[in-house]
């Protein structure tokens, strides 16, 4: 499809031989994403962190490259998985924890 529903909470297309690149644009709705195991190409679009409600992000055994972009770490996602991704480099940074107390 040429866009996705901006209601869309849940895209899972494993295993399914897509190939291409990830779109540039993305619901911001998305809370789950998993596209592992396909032939996804090209680099993590730096829109990526702009998805507040992105809880999962499963992107594993692609031939996605380049920098992953560090501010997917400020997401504070509950499973990211880019492994099996060669040509993949960088790290996260990371957002401080999370506190259920108050001062």
């Amino acid at each position: 499809p040429r866009s996705l529903p901006g209601s869309l909470q849940e895209l899972e297309c494993s295993r399914c031989r897509l190939s291409g690149t990830l779109p540039d644009t993305l619901p911001r709705a998305l809370q789950y994403l998993f596209l592992e195991s396909n032939r996804l190409s090209g680099t993590l679009p730096a829109s990526l962190s702009r998805l507040r409600s992105l809880t999962e992000l499963e992107l594993s055994d692609n031939r996605l490259e380049g920098s992953v972009p560090a501010a997917l770490g400020s997401l504070g996602l509950r499973h990211l998985d880019l492994t099996g991704n060669e040509r993949l480099t960088g790290s996260l940074a990371t957002a401080p924890p999370k506190s259920g107390c108050s001062g």
